[in-house]
């Protein structure tokens, strides 16, 4: 399990429409979520008016919150987990990740051109990470280019048994 990042809240009424989105849209979503709760800010999303600080919008919607009586649900702080993805530990590491990025990326004022020049990693890529259109990078190399941009990364490992799984740990040699 990764280590977990602000809750993410959400309206409940939304998550119907949510789950019609295909899957790769979906993880879009997560991602740029996962890095706004880890204090990046993703070039897909945006502070949503009205509604207070750390409240970001995705996509312009058609529901008028002003009118609505909504239902808010509170996330576990892995927004992929509270979805049912099968691989939450590993995309929200990701995330994680690219949050990293673009945070020392604004810190030092670095656009993609400038962190190419810094590090030898192409300029699309950090636009891609900027978009949070993660599918094209593993973790290593997410790991990497945070090395190459003047960060380090320290990694504790805790295993725990799934709730679900029902796998008990001293099966496993």
């Amino acid at each position: 399990m990764t280590r977990l990042s602000r809750p993410i809240f959400w309206i409940k009424a939304a998550r119907k429409h949510f789950d019609a989105f295909p899957e790769e849209a979906q993880l879009t979503c997560f991602r740029a979520l996962t890095v706004a709760a880890e204090g990046g800010m993703a070039a897909i999303a945006k502070p949503m008016r009205g509604l207070g600080a750390g409240v970001f919008e995705i996509a312009e919607g058609d529901l008028d919150v002003k009118k609505e009586k909504l239902e808010v649900v509170r996330g576990s702080g892995n927004v992929f987990r509270d979805f049912g993805h099968a691989n939450a530990d590993s995309e929200q590491l990701k995330a994680i990740l690219a949050a990293e990025i673009i945070k020392r990326m604004d810190r030092d004022g670095l656009t993609v051109r400038k962190a190419q020049a810094l590090t030898g990693i192409d300029a699309g890529d950090f636009s891609r990470i900027r978009k949070v259109d993660l599918s094209r990078f593993t973790i290593e190399r997410l790991m990497m280019i945070v090395n190459r941009l003047g960060s380090r990364i320290d990694v504790s490992v805790k295993f725990r048994r799934s709730p679900a799984s029902g796998v008990h740990l001293s099966a496993i040699r």
